[in-house]
């Protein structure tokens, strides 16, 4: 057993030494690259582009393990010779509640850790199931348990993967209106067709290139994932489900007016700044916070043409509302 504990140690450590060569040496997609310091970006109010509440995490975590974690607690506990797995348990339960002491935990990518842990909860959440079925008298007893016990978890994963998107069923379901910017209320669900991959890919490109630092960009909350790696801060990516509670921003109102005025309550704060005063001749590239919509270009309605497009793809279209919005 001390034989394994040191090879299973090991290779953890050579793949631990691996990672951490490459997250700091190679990488140019996490804040790491980012050319600021580690610190500021972190803390810094200016690089804030936190996608969700402090509170909703809170909410993912309890509703995926609070069933599960009076066993996990016991197990952590009583399991002997397991540090090799308590080390990386503690490591991703740090980084999965990094949000209590860091203000732009969204860089950290918490909810990722979340799930990570997971993996190490489950284990030690199994040990106690194996210690309570041990005490046990009866084989039959035994036996029922464990059946029992298998089948509830393994139904419920089973569901998780084929019931369709929107089925109420799960615990984090439930508190969807905390946990379905984060965490998919089942897996029947793709957030962009691979066809489209590219396209959006190169419609980000083209906002890092052509937008302002200071930037706000609105789109749905299905491709956060897609900005979280490829957006360059300080520019900010805004679910308008947040905005309108729709999944098709421009077609929550039938006429620009409303439109507008339902932006601006969202997002005047954003066309503050305290170095210049806002007039539509002033150049807007570097100056400005201003604000970009994106969306697909089958969802663009007929009656918003009159909005200014400044990119349009296959797929994708943006637009400009700073006009509208900060004057």
């Amino acid at each position: 057993m001390a034989y394994k504990n040191k090879l299973l140690f090991a290779i953890n450590s050579f793949f631990l030494i691996i990672f951490l060569m490459y997250f700091l040496f190679l990488d140019d997609i996490t804040f790491i690259s980012l050319d600021a310091n580690f610190m500021e970006v972190l803390v810094n109010s200016g690089y804030a582009k936190n996608g969700f509440s402090q509170y909703d995490v809170l909410v993912l975590f309890l509703s995926l393990y609070g069933v599960i974690l009076p066993f996990f607690v016991i197990g952590f506990v009583k399991m002997p010779n397991s540090m090799f797995l308590k080390i990386p348990t503690l490591i991703t339960l740090i980084f999965s509640f990094s949000w209590i002491i860091i203000p732009n935990y969204n860089y950290l990518v918490p909810e990722r850790w979340m799930i990570l842990s997971g993996f190490f909860i489950s284990i030690f959440g199994f040990y106690t199931f194996l210690i309570i079925v041990d005490r046990l008298k009866s084989p039959i007893i035994k036996k029922l348990f464990s059946f029992s016990f298998m089948l509830t978890f393994v139904s419920y994963g089973i569901l998780f993967v084929i019931l369709p998107y929107g089925v109420i069923f799960s615990i984090p379901s439930l508190f969807h209106t905390q946990t379905e910017s984060i965490f998919p209320l089942s897996m029947s669900f793709n957030s962009l067709e691979i066809s489209k991959n590219n396209d959006l890919v190169k419609s980000i490109d083209w906002v890092n290139t052509n937008t302002g630092n200071n930037s706000t960009i609105v789109g749905t909350k299905h491709w956060r994932g897609w900005f979280n790696l490829f957006l360059e801060a300080p520019r900010q990516y805004v679910f308008n489900e947040d905005i309108t509670k729709s999944s098709n921003l421009l077609s929550y109102e039938k006429n620009t007016i409303a439109f507008a005025s339902i932006l601006k309550n969202k997002l005047s704060y954003e066309c503050k700044d305290n170095d210049i005063e806002f007039s539509n001749t002033v150049n807007r590239i570097e100056k400005e916070q201003n604000i970009y919509v994106i969306d697909l270009v089958d969802k663009f309605p007929i009656h918003y043409q009159s909005i200014h497009i400044v990119y349009q793809s296959k797929y994708f279209i943006i637009y400009d509302l700073t006009n509208i919005i900060c004057t």
